[in-house]
């Protein structure tokens, strides 16, 4: 029990308020923070009393649209001000409008009918639409100077504040930029979700009185409806004042009072019922167009579809005896319809005698039939709904689309503000069944309804039989049809041509057939592409007598009764075809179809079957149950629009009643049923009925095969049963600020609101809720749960309780999914039972969740044989874990380009445009097909997966299965289990980066196959119990992965060999990051031989989940020596040892350092003298949001805190605040901080029980600087209730925090500062100052008084410490996150010849499975600075030699130990002239100098570099003195006349030089001649020169020639080796 006293204060909201004006503050900083923007504004809080996270997500102000036609669209713009139905205080001088309160109370004495009602007359509210028009118009000049084209639609200030401008998308950016502007959305379309009912949900009974406690009965009297749709039928008698019982209407507003379009020149179209028709000029201006709508078209909410009135009939329609049946006249725009025959007796809505309202928001046309104008506008019903507010009706019927996130929509939050007006929504949950997660109507505050079958029949049976003719016999067949007999020949359509229709099938009958093509036969044509209707129409033009519609195998499969316009028989494809093989053979065939006559019956297998149309739950984006209920939804029979208008684009069918099906017509069942519910029980809120038709339900609704029991998601809670709900005996409430906390983008909870049922989408073993219910009439109660699919087990605490009328009742429900099968839904029930109020119960849908296993893991690997630990895994009972491993594949990088696409809105349009197109195979039993893309150098490309489903090789767009559009360049597709086959991954250049550029990207990808793969192994305990935390861990070995590189891959785990993979699919993801060891410098200036620097090893922090012992070595290079005492490295010779262990940071936080005023001269409050902030000096006044005892509100403010920026935060009056997930049960109950009892992310100036007395100056104050740089938070003349001796202790003070969300180094993050204090009892009264994280598992208490009863030490001298002047600063410690240094120096040998000083790395991790030791890469960014190394022929003084006049290729080396540019310079330093070649080039040229003898020629080649180091290297060089050949020469001595004379010369050089020859100046070694006749003997000489182009010798040889008649010998001169002449010729080189 709370031992606290309170004192007593008005819990109203006081008038007075903060001062919204900005103040100037210039000058007045004064601290070690200043503001930048020396203004302070008041803060408004967003909601009261919200116990939930508030770390927001704030939506963007506008979303572009990615391809966007440039036009005009009509744009709704939110301003920051909340509207009339939601705004709960904080502008000075203006008092809360927000109607609604949660009520604990059902004392229908004590609060008047419709006492939570929005009254617009009410001055407070008539003082804030007028504060709203003013900002709204403020707002319209801004918005005319940057949308100059801008047209104001509608403007809305009670559901919604903000106005319908209609702009261009980039004039909307603009305006989104305006200040007071909230967010811009685009204006959406939606569409229209299209007797027996009334009886079925039991209305006769509420009517009559047999269900009500008061056996008074109820119609809807006082009730007013209000029907959002296309408009009213105004002159249908369904809406006429008196109906046919005689019941004469009484108008609510007073006799001859209209509104909407009635309150001006269309008077005449409403009455004492209907008693408004609104429309909207987004709607009635396109009239204007005759090609259209007809010419003078009066422009009014009258119906031009029968959408609207057709639901405003079924929920209120009156009671209509004896009526006809008939329906739409087909072609006509303007008919009452076609009577059928069959009478019904009579027909009604469901409260029959409720007033309506009708706001037109839809044409009477349909987009989808294509005419031009159709749908509905949301525009228009955000008007209607403001309207709706206004005009206080009781409840609303939205028979349109929409839905989606509940707290992002317009449409949306405007019903939020309308229900909290007092207004029951019922709406439909959509037409696109029988899928699952089918509804986008998720909203909690509304009721969404599904449809179903009511089981009533108006059967119009007949047959064809009394066949002739043919050449087979043909049995009687029955079908269908409201039409009349006749015997006829018969003969099928698809024998003919149709000339109206030459390219269509004829059978299908598709056109009218020319005249005469028929002469009165009966003729078969299939169903199917338009009106079955029309296919009579069609056939009777060519002539046709009668008509057989015969259904089509895997077509449509009903038979309906329509009315033909010849006799007709409806059949099905078996008949039909039997039918048509009949025909097929033979001829003069005959037949006979019997005319039929209506008969009403009720089919009960067909009651209560869902509709395959109707839309399903679970939700998308919440965990709440939707639909909410069903009600019938197919085939009802209700009124209809006699003038179909503006149906351009399809055949008009004009009537005045209609059979129509969809959860349209289901939702007004539900209208109904709440108008008879508010009718018999005025007090109840909008909630309390919605509770109350939800738990009395029927849960009977079969799934759409009429056979399998329905779902939860199927049918909401059940069939709506009004006349049990009207004696529910407990009803729910819930309150408007907590529907607004449970937005999830601000931290809130859905699964926490007080609703009627229990929805939760991950239950990871066991999970518990909480309701409240609240009694209608005094009861005792039995509560119990059951499993109805799925071995839930359920348990509701207390079982029983008793009590009387308005009491409430707290409710805990805990559900065991221990045993249910895993991410599926399981289903149970909650039953309420009592003698006093029929049976209640609540929905119970579970997903039983395996545990935290999670769908992927993501690691980045910083080493290529590593592994990471997943900590803390709950999970069911595992016996004997398994797991699989697909291993790691790394990904494919393609490099692609393309050109900007042409047409962007298709990228399938043209496959050579814009572009890039690769392909996978994929082959069977694959886990996953990953493709991304990165490094584009466009802005914006799009990603898409096409399978080649056909084989046919061309990707088309039904063969997509996946597909990444972002407006980025960086694009995912992850399919898991894909099928196999060949995969097209093509990437669109949706945005070039320029005019016909072609832009470049890599697309990487990766097939995970379903081998079992190496490189990946997983490991567990083998066994574990169940939600007992275990560990998973991942070993990897990417083998030669670089950084950059990325792998995908996959694992499976299950519980047990017989349930392997039963804990599911799990993708993994490796990316190949920077290695975690590495050396570096500091500095990367360059060395000199006798310097020193600091290295160091790097080790990486550690923000894996365990920690990492390190061992690593480093050896260091020649030419530099370790300088002594540098390391804390064990040194062995060389060699550099560490041993280190790197802490796990993950989860890790920042911290603050505390300091105060009277220790730390920084610390000071930004303005003034430094030790506090009294906004009130600032004509800021208190906040009237924090009034009363236990106090809490949202305040939007941004708050800056622990490294982390939140969005909001929660301020109490108990003196602190909280960023996290709200306040607690027990806000009074001080905590010794950190604490992981709720509160959490805690920040406690002065944290002590207290109460705000706005009145009495007592409360709280919030402002802050432009962009919330400074947010100061005040609680001023705060006072304990506490009492001492029967008076109260006094105890009280003023104190704030100020924060810095901008702080710059050495600038605190946030204050605490203290005037006025008082303290009498400060060391007894429960206090505490400090501060804790969000989880509330870390943070700091400085001072700290436990609560009565908690015992503990007390911490600090309060009394003492928080006094005037005092001033706490807390500095942020952010999280050191930076590697660990093991540093070194050395010394640069004197030696040293410069270059690289190149360091490695040698690590490993010694307590990490899986790692190895590695090198780290080899760092040689410092280098020593040298000189060249220079060589000749690898000496640096080389001896070389050359022949005189010859060519010597210098063998010169240069080596530049930095890298550094070299000159390099040959010169000649001794020895004669020579010429050098090719200087500046270390392989130069010498061209030898003409020596006479052996001379030496000493060359220098000296490399300078860029830094003027250089070095030289000599060659000493002989010139070897060229010396002359030696010549040989072979001829004869003595030869005989007449007889060949041969010379051969021959010769040898020293040098090994060529040599040539001349012969008697004939070149060549050899030469013959004729020796001459003689008488006697003669001589002949020869002269033989040879030359090695140096050196010449020449020799003459002389040969004697004798007769033959001397008969002398032939000799030879052998060999002649002595030159007779050596002679010198200088050759030109």
């Amino acid at each position: 029990m709370n031992p606290k006293v309170t004192i007593a204060v008005s819990a109203a909201l006081m008038t007075m308020s903060m001062h919204s004006a900005a103040v100037d503050l210039s000058g007045a900083a004064n601290s070690s923070f200043d503001v930048g923007n020396n203004t302070l504004t008041a803060a408004k809080a967003i909601s009261v009393n919200k116990n939930s996270n508030t770390k927001v997500v704030t939506k963007q102000k506008f979303i572009p649209e990615k391809g966007l036609e440039n036009k005009e669209y009509i744009y709704i713009v939110h301003l920051e001000n909340d509207s009339v139905a939601m705004y709960d205080g904080g502008v000075q001088g203006l008092e809360s409008t927000n109607p609604h309160q949660k009520f604990t109370s059902l004392d229908g004495a004590k609060r008047a009918k419709g006492g939570q009602k929005l009254d617009v007359s009410a001055p407070a509210v008539k003082a804030y639409k007028t504060f709203l028009e003013s900002k709204q118009s403020e707002l319209l000049t801004k918005v005319a100077e940057v949308a100059g084209s801008s047209k104001v639609v509608a403007s809305y200030k009670y559901a919604l504040n903000g106005v319908a401008i209609r702009m261009m998308p980039a004039e909307a950016e603009a305006v989104s930029r305006l200040p007071g502007v909230k967010r811009v959305e685009r204006d959406q379309v939606f569409t229209v979700d299209t007797d027996t009912g009334p009886t079925l949900i039991g209305a006769p009974k509420v009517w009559d009185g047999t269900a009500t406690d008061s056996g008074v009965g109820a119609y809807g009297e006082g009730v007013v409806v209000g029907i959002i749709d296309s408009g009213i039928n105004t002159d249908h008698r369904s809406f006429a004042d008196i109906s046919d019982d005689g019941f004469d209407h009484t108008n609510p507003l007073g006799s001859g009072v209209y509104l909407g379009d009635c309150a001006g020149e269309f008077a005449a179209l409403c009455n004492d019922k209907l008693i408004g028709v609104y429309s909207y000029d987004v709607i009635t201006s396109t009239y204007s167009d005759t090609d259209v709508f007809p010419v003078d078209l009066p422009k009014n909410g009258e119906d031009y579809g029968g959408h609207g009135t057709h639901v405003a009939s079924t929920a209120i329609g009156n009671i209509l005896l004896n009526v006809p049946e008939s329906l739409p006249e087909s072609g006509s725009e303007d008919s009452a319809g076609i009577e059928t025959g069959f009478v019904y007796e009579r027909i009604s809505g469901v409260a029959p005698r409720a007033n309506v309202i009708s706001y037109q928001v839809c044409w009477g046309g349909r987009s989808d039939a294509g005419d031009t104008y159709g749908d509905c506008t949301g525009a228009a019903i955000s008007a209607a709904i403001e309207d709706a507010i206004i005009d206080g009706v009781d409840v609303v019927n939205y028979s349109i689309s929409g839905g989606g996130f509940s707290w992002g929509s317009s449409t949306e939050l405007a019903f939020l503000a309308a229900r909290n007006a007092g207004i029951f929504v019922a709406t439909s949950a959509g037409n696109g069944g029988p899928g699952v997660s089918t509804t986008a109507k998720h909203a909690p505050w509304y009721t969404a309804v599904a449809a179903a079958e009511h089981g009533r029949e108006v059967r119009y049976d007949k047959e064809i039989g009394e066949f002739t003719g043919g050449d087979t016999a043909l049995e009687p067949i029955t079908g269908v049809s409201n039409s009349g007999g006749i015997t006829a020949s018969i003969v099928y359509a698809g024998d003919y041509t149709n000339a109206n229709d030459p390219d269509g099938d004829p059978a299908q009958c598709l056109q009218p057939f020319p005249d005469n093509t028929f002469s009165g036969e009966i003729v078969v044509c299939d169903r199917g592409a338009i009106a079955r209707v029309d296919k009579a129409v069609n056939a009777a033009a060519g002539g046709a007598g009668g008509l057989v519609l015969a259904n089509l195998a895997g077509g449509a499969d009903s038979l309906n009764p329509d009315l033909y316009v010849i006799p007709g028989i409806h059949v099905s494809s078996a008949d039909g075809d039997a039918l048509k093989t009949w025909l097929a053979s033979g001829e003069n065939h005959m037949a006979t179809i019997t005319a039929s006559t209506g008969v009403q019956s009720v089919n009960e297998d067909r009651v209560d079957v869902l509709a395959g149309f109707s839309s399903k739950g679970p939700g998308t984006t919440i965990s709440t149950l939707t639909p909410t209920i069903t009600g019938p939804g197919v085939n009802i029979y209700a009124a209809y629009a006699d003038q179909q208008f503006g149906h351009d684009g399809h055949t008009p069918a004009a009537g005045d009643f209609n059979y129509l099906s969809g959860t349209s017509m289901s939702s007004p069942h539900l209208a109904g049923s709440a108008a008879l519910v508010k009718s018999a029980q005025p007090t109840w809120t909008a909630d309390n009925i919605r509770s109350a038709l939800a738990m009395t339900a029927t849960p009977t609704v079969k799934k759409e095969d009429g056979v399998t029991a329905g779902d939860w998601f199927d049918m909401g809670s059940g069939r709506v049963q009004v006349d049990v709900a009207v004696k529910a005996g407990l009803v729910m409430d819930e309150t408007a600020a907590n529907y607004e906390a449970a937005n999830p983008n601000i931290g809130g909870e859905p699964r926490s609101l007080n609703l009627p049922s229990i929805t939760d989408n991950n239950c990871v073993g066991s999970c518990t809720w909480t309701r409240t219910v609240t009694a209608t009439k005094d009861g005792s109660w039995s509560v119990d749960g059951a499993s109805i699919l799925g071995d839930l087990g359920i348990t509701v605490t207390p079982a029983t309780f008793d009590l009387t009328a308005g009491q409430s009742q707290e409710v805990t429900v805990t559900v065991d999914a221990f045993n249910s099968p895993s991410d599926v839904y399981s289903f149970g029930i909650v039953n309420f039972t009592s003698a006093s109020s029929p049976d209640l119960h609540w929905p119970v849908s579970v997903v039983a969740s395996n545990g935290t296993v999670p769908e992927s893991v993501t690691a980045e690997a910083k080493r290529n044989q590593d592994s990471y630990v997943l900590k803390d895994i709950l999970a069911v009972e595992i016996s004997e874990f398994t797991a699989t491993s697909y291993g790691l594949t790394k990904a494919t990088v393609v490099e692609g380009s393309a050109a900007q696409d042409s047409e962007n809105s298709d990228f399938l349009d043209d496959l050579t445009d814009g572009l890039f197109i690769a392909t996978a195979e994929v082959p069977e039993g694959a886990k996953r097909l990953v493709v991304t893309t990165s490094d584009s150098t466009s802005p914006d490309l799009d990603l898409f997966v096409v399978i080649d489903a056909n084989g046919d090789g061309i990707p088309t767009s039904d063969e997509v299965v996946g597909a990444a559009a972002t407006g980025s360049a960086s694009e995912r597709v992850d399919i898991e289990l894909p099928a196999a086959g060949m995969y097209w991954m093509i990437v669109q250049n949706w945005a070039a980066s320029a005019e016909d550029a072609t832009d470049t990207f890599n697309l990487n990808y990766a097939v995970v196959d379903g081998e079992v793969g190496t490189n990946l192994a997983i490991d567990a305990p083998s066994a574990i119990p169940q939600l007992t935390p275990f560990d998973i861990r991942m070993t990897w070995d990417l083998v030669d992965g670089m950084e950059g590189d990325l792998y995908f891959g996959a694992m499976d785990l299950g519980t047990s060999a017989e349930n392997a993979g039963n804990l599911g699919l799990i993708a993994v993801d490796v990316v190949r990051g920077q290695d975690d060891v590495r050396v570096t410098a500091p500095s990367l200036d360059r060395l000199e031989p006798g310097d020193s620097l600091e290295f160091s090893v790097d080790v990486d922090a550690n923000f894996t989940s365990e920690d990492r012992d390190y061992e690593i070595s480093l050896t260091l290079p020649e030419g530099v020596t370790l300088e002594e005492g540098s390391t804390d490295a064990v040194v062995e010779g060389d060699t550099l040892t560490w041993t280190l262990t790197q802490p796990s940071l993950l989860g890790a936080e920042p911290s603050y350092r505390i300091a105060t005023n009277g220790s730390d001269a920084m610390c000071a409050v930004p303005f003034g003298a430094g030790t506090y902030i009294d906004l009130a000096g600032f004509n800021i006044g208190l906040n009237p949001a924090i009034d009363g005892d236990d106090q809490a509100a949202v305040f939007g403010n941004r708050i800056q805190f622990l490294g982390t920026e939140y969005n909001g935060f929660t301020i109490t009056d108990d003196g602190f605040i909280t960023l996290g997930n709200g306040v607690g049960n027990n806000q009074f109950f001080n905590q010794l901080l950190p604490d992981t009892d709720t509160p959490n992310a805690v920040i406690a100036p002065f944290w002590r029980d207290m109460v705000a007395d706005v009145a009495n100056g007592s409360g709280v104050t919030v402002a802050s600087t432009g962009g919330d740089g400074i947010v100061i938070i005040e609680w001023d003349n705060m006072e304990t209730p506490y009492t001492a001796g029967g008076a109260p202790v006094g105890d009280k003070g003023d104190f704030q925090i100020v924060i810095n969300n901008d702080a710059a180094e050495g600038e605190p993050n946030f204050v605490f500062a203290y005037t006025d204090m008082i303290h009498n009892f400060a060391a007894q009264l429960p206090t505490t100052i400090g501060y804790e994280n969000a989880e509330g598992t870390s943070g700091v208490t400085t001072h700290y008084v436990p609560y009565f009863g908690e015992g503990g030490d007390s911490i600090g001298n309060i009394g003492a410490d928080a006094v005037d002047g005092t001033v706490i600063c807390f500095y942020l410690e952010p999280v050191a996150d930076e590697p660990t240094q093991l540093s070194f120096t050395v010394t640069v040998d004197e030696d040293n010849a410069g270059g690289p000083i190149q360091m490695l790395a040698m690590s490993s991790v010694t307590n990490i499975p899986g790692t190895a030791t590695v090198a780290s890469e080899v760092f040689g960014d410092v280098q020593v600075e040298g000189a060249p190394q220079t060589t000749i022929a690898g000496e640096t003084v080389a001896d070389l030699e050359v022949t005189e006049l010859r060519e010597l290729l210098l063998p010169g080396v240069v080596v530049e130990p930095n890298g550094d540019a070299v000159d390099i310079l040959w010169t000649q330093v001794a020895g004669p002239a020579a010429v050098i070649a090719g200087n500046g080039l270390a392989g130069a040229k010498l061209i030898a100098p003409e020596v006479t003898e052996d001379t030496v020629v000493v060359l220098e080649m000296r490399a300078t570099d860029s830094n003027g180091n250089s070095s030289r290297a000599t060659a000493n060089v002989t010139i070897k003195n060229n010396l002359a050949p030696t010549l040989s020469i072979s001829a004869p001595a003595r030869i005989q006349e007449g007889l060949t004379i041969r010379l051969q010369a021959s010769a040898t050089d020293p040098e090994g030089d060529t040599v040539t020859y001349t012969i008697n100046g004939v070149p060549g070694s050899t030469f013959t001649t004729e020796a001459p006749s003689t008488s006697g003997e003669t001589s002949v000489s020869f002269t033989v020169v040879a030359t090695d182009g140096i050196n010449t010798v020449e020799q003459t040889v002389t040969v004697t020639v004798f007769n033959t008649k001397d008969g002398g010998s032939t000799g030879w001169i052998a060999l002649l080796l002595l030159p007779l002449v050596w002679l010198r010729r200088r050759n030109m080189h």
